[in-house]
């Protein structure tokens, strides 16, 4: 039996299916992190690590809007502020 070496395949070839895995979760994270008033930047950084990415974009989407949150904030200081 005659044996045959197989050269590996060039690194862009194995890393193909992350990226088409983690660009979709990238561009939902990036979404998501602006709207929920978190770092940008993490955010990124966490969508390239198998794994971590599903469960981090779980996580943010679960949290609370900026925007509601500064809502809440300027009602209570209003309810806050009138007299008893």
């Amino acid at each position: 039996m005659e044996t045959t070496t197989v050269s590996p395949p060039p690194i862009w070839v194995s890393l193909f299916p992350l990226l088409i895995i983690a660009v979709p979760l990238l561009i939902m994270m990036v979404f998501l992190a602006r709207r929920k008033g978190k770092s940008l930047a993490l955010y990124v950084l966490l969508a390239f690590i198998p794994g971590v990415n599903v469960m981090s974009a779980i996580w943010l989407a679960s949290q609370t809007d900026a925007t509601v949150t500064a809502e809440l904030a300027e009602l209570r200081r209003r309810l806050e502020a009138e007299p008893k």
